[in-house]
């Protein structure tokens, strides 16, 4: 049985590796010697370790769960459900939708209806059959006000969401609906070209599971249903989960692996769990603690093993266009310009954080960092030309600023309060700006920022799905930034209306966010670094570089579980 790992758990590792270096490895898993076929039916490559080594260890401390239903709770969602639940589109390491539950789609000619046709022969690990009637119970599920889910938000492109999910119309009015077996159709009020990255991250419910054991089907083995590559063998609360091979599974590809386990390691312990053996992977939701990136840097043993991205998120120093003095053009420009991005990243804050000149990271879809990140690069005197351009030479006729951070001392982050005392020691040598950096009350932040009235501010802002639109459409008019651009607006209204040409689509979110940079309502500041990790023998597609030039197990990624297997390299 699984324990809590610990830190006198890793000293005492420590002395057993030491051990094992003197002595040399204590277990060789040689290549198979003949083909081997899995529980999946798969047969293993021909570098692949025994079967019995076949297992993918997560860290997970599972905790505060209340369901691994998809549909009930997202913030308290067992883990593991992006492997035990087939999706109807997948996402792989390219982050772009492939088939998956949905073997094919296409958009009505009014761009308002998606058809999802789902793959005939699908079935649930009991045997009954996968249709699209399960999409619509799913569906209304969570958009049901009684269900009380927190995930209800995320949905809301669908016609009619937050009118039935506050209880305003009927179940039956939402934009869901299943003609036969094997069609899900989806309706939305106005053009949404991204929905099939967006229903990318939604997992099925099983009606007839919950009709004939109840609404906590999903947390007892006995009456857990699975419709992926992988179901539930144990669920222990605070201890341990582990999935092995749904052997009823019919989709395609199906896995390597044999088992899944989630292991209780807690934040901060992830890298001696690591050395210990507890796991021998850490992505998806979870990554290293500054203090251990530091430590696996600095071991030649480790630092190979190591993964770093840029996330998708970005943090920016936002200016209120519609006050004073930050209503004058030339006054915006000057503060993108006068933030040294490279300094912050390398010297203040080294790595943890990456560059950030767009409001789109590099990988991300539509990006155009590099075409793009002149706008906003760091040039000191251009900068203070363009600070006497406004009418403030050398910062003079300025008065006194407060950059506003969202949180109090232990909300917000020692890096994010790090960053943002550099910016204002930048501006201030740079420009002769006076700005302090003031900590404000999460309720305060956000009644001041949607009402327009923070003046200044450093906030960042994460993606909810993989479109360009979803990370620039916040700075929409109806958004909550104090900034009005009709142009900018009118180019994301025709990204939503360019349905099916992708090249003319990125096109459009290139001038979008050119528009964005030139009028400068915002000096993008950094991306946060994640850093992966996984043992060299965790091998597979979904573990080797993308076409964004990183590798990472993006927690998205609804292909790794099917790709990665574990080689010889084990024991050695």
């Amino acid at each position: 049985m699984s324990k809590q790992f610990n830190r006198r758990q890793f000293l005492k590792s420590v002395g057993a590796a030491a051990a094992v270096s003197a002595f040399g490895p204590y277990v060789t898993h040689r290549a198979l010697a003949q083909e081997v076929v899995n529980s999946a039916g798969v047969t293993l490559p021909a570098d692949a370790a025994a079967l019995d080594m076949q297992v993918l260890k997560w860290p997970d401390p599972v905790t505060n769960i209340l369901s691994a239903d998809w549909f009930r709770s997202n913030y308290r969602l067992a883990p593991g459900n992006l492997f035990t639940q087939e999706p109807l589109v997948r996402v792989d390491k390219e982050l772009k939708p492939l088939p998956a539950g949905a073997e094919s789609w296409s958009l009505s000619d009014d761009g308002l209806t998606w058809t999802f046709n789902i793959r005939k022969g699908l079935e649930w690990s009991d045997g009954k059959p996968y249709t699209a009637h399960d999409w619509v119970y799913s569906f209304r599920l969570g958009a049901n006000p009684e269900t009380g889910y927190d995930f209800a938000w995320y949905y809301n492109l669908m016609k009619n969401w937050d009118a039935v999910n506050q209880g305003n119309l009927p179940l039956e009015d939402l934009g869901v609906a299943a003609p036969d077996d094997y069609t899900l159709q989806i309706t939305t009020d106005v053009p949404r070209p991204y929905i099939p990255a967006w229903v990318g991250f939604a997992m099925p419910s099983p009606a007839h599971a919950e009709e004939t054991y109840g609404k906590d089907w999903s947390l007892d083995p006995a009456t857990f249903v699975s419709s992926g590559p992988f179901t539930l063998e144990r669920l222990e609360m605070d201890r341990n989960l582990t999935l092995v091979v749904n052997k009823n599974y019919k989709g395609d590809p199906k896995p390597f692996l044999e088992r899944i386990e989630f292991n209780p390691v807690a934040t901060g312990l992830f890298l001696p769990a690591y050395q210990e053996g507890t796991i021998n992977l850490i992505g998806g939701n979870y990554q290293l603690d500054a203090p251990d990136i530091e430590v696996a840097l600095a071991d030649p043993s480790l630092n190979d093993q190591l993964h770093p991205y840029g996330h998708f998120q970005t943090y920016y120093v936002g200016m209120n266009t519609f006050e004073e003095p930050f209503n004058n053009l030339k006054l915006r420009q000057a503060v993108t310009h006068a933030i040294d991005r490279d300094t912050l990243a390398n010297s203040v804050l080294p790595n943890l954080i990456t560059p950030a000149y767009t409001m789109l990271m590099k990988g991300f879809p539509d990006e155009h960092v590099d075409q793009l990140k002149d706008y906003q690069k760091y040039d000191p005197e251009l900068a203070k030309q363009l600070l006497a351009e406004a009418g403030y030479p050398d910062g003079q006729g300025l008065p006194p600023l407060e950059m506003w951070m969202r949180g109090n001392e232990a909300q917000v982050a020692a890096r994010d309060r790090t960053a943002a005392e550099a910016v204002a020691a930048m501006l201030g040598q740079n420009l002769g700006l006076n700005v302090s950096v003031k900590l404000t009350e999460v309720q305060t932040f956000n009644d001041e920022l949607y009402g327009k009235r923070t003046l200044l501010y450093f906030l960042p802002y994460q993606f909810d799905f993989l479109d360009a639109s979803n990370m620039i459409g916040i700075w929409r008019s109806t958004g909550r930034h104090a900034w009005k651009s009709d142009k900018f607006d009118e180019l994301l209204n025709r990204a939503d209306s360019t349905l099916n040409d992708p090249e003319a689509r990125s096109d459009i979110f290139y001038q979008a966010e050119q528009t964005l940079l030139e009028d400068a309502p915002a000096a993008f500041v950094f991306h946060p670094l994640n850093y992966h990790m996984w043992r060299p023998y965790v091998v597979g597609s979904d573990v080797e570089t993308n076409a964004a030039g990183f590798r990472a197990v993006v927690y998205l990624n609804s292909s790794v579980h099917r790709t990665v297997y574990i080689n010889n390299l084990i024991g050695s």
